[in-house]
């Protein structure tokens, strides 16, 4: 009579989640306890919540390794917000900072807007900060920035909203269609 083999006490770990399927599951974990606390303690019922996704969507380095993807680390964090420039006339700040960047890249060539004029773009290292200056009447400005990544050429593209300028107040920046 053979024996059968034991079975293992316990289940294979899973495999490693990128950092965005983290994150996000994270985020639906506190909502859901925060939805179950404040039913416990009688303050209402939530009928829906949701998470949002918390991290930009990450740049693609063409010809990439197999064994290593810049999807999960490679980021641009960017940032804009209204500023009197010489005559009082409002110009778009726009500051972009690479971050956990795969080495041979970086920053590579002028940017170019449409609906607007870059005048002026300086790289220190891994930031690089523009002044944009919205044609009149425009809505939206779309933003062009030259990258490489593993060697490659890429561009990040990106909209600022500028629809509402008030001195000082942030600019709404979303992927570029």
């Amino acid at each position: 009579m053979t024996k059968k083999p034991a079975e293992p006490s316990h289940a294979p770990a899973p495999p490693a989640a990128d950092p965005r399927s983290r994150v996000t599951g994270y985020m639906r974990k506190l909502l859901e306890t925060a939805a179950l606390t404040g039913a416990a303690l009688g303050l209402g019922v939530v009928e829906s919540c949701g998470a949002d996704d918390p991290l930009p969507p990450p740049l693609v380095c063409p010809g990439e390794d197999a064994g290593v993807s810049s999807a999960q680390y490679a980021r641009v964090e960017r940032s804009a917000h209204w500023v009197a420039a010489d005559g009082g006339t409002l110009v778009v700040s726009v500051s972009l900072t690479l971050t956990s960047w795969p080495y041979h890249g970086g920053f590579a060539g002028e940017p170019s807007a449409t609906n607007a004029t870059v005048s002026w773009a300086t790289p220190v290292g891994d930031a690089l900060e523009l002044i944009v200056t919205p044609d009149p009447g425009a809505t939206t400005v779309d933003v062009a920035v030259p990258l490489t990544c593993l060697d490659a050429a890429i561009t990040d593209r990106f909209r600022l909203d500028v629809s509402s300028p008030t001195a000082g107040g942030s600019v709404p920046i979303t992927p570029a269609p």
